[in-house]
């Protein structure tokens, strides 16, 4: 099988078997013409890029009803208010009338602070439910995919932007992306790319994190290959929390901004120590995935054999992964609490697990709950520290499978 990126030989590594849309949750008259995919990881030893191997249809994953909102989270409302403190503070306030473009805006939650301090910008958001949503918060949106040609012509309808920022959005031609980013910035203009890193979903075996959306999972080294096709390097980078670990990218056009500290002790670190750039790290994870997934199963297992209730807590994308992977169904679990109001009264993909709106005794006749939503838990035990109180136990299963 070729690289999406370079065309050379991508090396298979995992199967997950097949898996619907991650995101798309549904009612019961849907369940007969769910769309199913395999979900295949494999890794390309020349641009070092670990990517999905069959990929969904784009009309697949973002539509009319997409179930995932930004703003759902508090954690992530927070991340992205500061997000674009920081962009003000250190990359716009320079500049003369600056021009600031996100790609994958959702439902506004970073723009509405741009438009706030009444700088230019634009959305760019494929779904048009949460873009709707987003305009009904003063944030300018197109409601169109990113490539190369709607690039251009948003270049030549509003000019080009001194800094793009993409987060946690999901491509699955990023030749294309790169070019269109090429057309749309300015000359010394940034473009900042924050996604999960490869690195802690090795670490953590955080498998769950691998799903349709996210058709690559990056590395310092991986993007320093895609940017540099098209004149572009990684000058800077920023760690932050979310996501159980994200890397904020900085890349500008060769020559525009000094090479910092950050960027050359990070790809040191991926090489050396991490070693994100050899194939036997991946196949050790494939292995390490199969050991989690059996050592889920015994867990769960043993509890239903004592008789004991659990639900789940929180509906993320990447529970999908799990639920499916794992073959957890209504026969482990009775039902999936979540705050989505698009996505309560629906059900899981694939295994079509009830997802049921929070209220006052949502834990009444639960023993445990399995928390999806692993990389929100602290917020979640402070949220909900009488759910410890009454005796109940928690089950994580990143960064480590453990019941507390």
């Amino acid at each position: 099988m070729k690289c999406k990126i370079c065309d050379h030989t991508v090396t298979p590594i995992h199967s997950f078997g097949q898996m619907p849309i991650a995101n798309a949750f549904l009612t019961e008259d849907q369940f007969s013409n769910e769309y199913f995919f395999e979900l295949a990881v494999g890794f390309c030893e020349h641009c070092k890029s670990f990517q999905l191997l069959y990929l969904p249809e784009d009309r697949q994953l973002f539509h009319d009803h997409y179930s995932f909102q930004t703003s759902g989270s508090q954690v992530m409302t927070k991340h992205f208010e500061a997000m674009a403190q920081s962009y003000c503070e250190h990359w716009l306030k320079q500049k003369a009338n600056p021009f600031i473009v996100e790609i994958g805006s959702n439902d506004g939650s970073m723009l509405c602070h741009i438009a706030a301090r009444n700088i230019r910008h634009l959305g760019i958001e494929p779904s048009a439910n949460v873009a709707e949503i987003a305009m009904n918060r003063g944030v300018q949106t197109e409601v169109t995919l990113f490539n190369s040609t709607s690039a251009q012509a948003i270049a030549n309808q509003y000019g080009k932007a001194d800094l793009i920022s993409v987060a946690n959005v999901h491509f699955g031609n990023m030749n294309d992306v790169a070019l269109g980013i090429k057309h749309l910035l300015k000359q010394d203009g940034v473009f900042v790319f924050e996604d999960p890193y490869l690195g802690n979903v090795i670490t953590q075996i955080a498998y769950d994190q691998i799903y349709d959306e996210h058709r690559y999972l990056f590395s310092f080294n991986s993007i320093k290959f895609i940017f540099k096709q098209v004149g572009m390097e990684l000058f800077h980078i920023e760690t932050y929390p979310t996501y159980g670990g994200s890397i904020r990218y900085f890349i500008g056009f060769k020559g525009q901004h000094p090479i910092e500290q950050s960027a050359l002790q990070f790809e040191a670190k991926e090489n050396n120590e991490l070693k994100l750039n050899q194939l036997e790290t991946y196949l050790n994870f494939a292995k390490q995935c199969e050991q989690h997934k059996a050592h889920t199963i015994r867990l769960l297992s043993d509890l239903k054999a004592q008789h004991k209730r659990i639900v789940g807590y929180g509906a993320p994308a990447k529970s999908t992964t799990v639920l499916n992977y794992c073959d957890i169904g209504t026969e482990t679990i009775d039902c999936i609490h979540d705050s989505a109001p698009l996505k309560q009264g629906r059900f899981s993909p694939g295994k079509h697990v009830p997802v049921r709106a929070f209220n006052n005794d949502w834990a009444k006749d639960a023993d445990y709950a399995l928390l999806f939503i692993w990389n929100h838990a602290q917020e979640v035990f402070a949220k909900e520290h009488q759910f410890k109180q009454a005796g109940k136990q928690w089950i994580m299963l990143v960064p480590e499978i453990k019941v507390l």
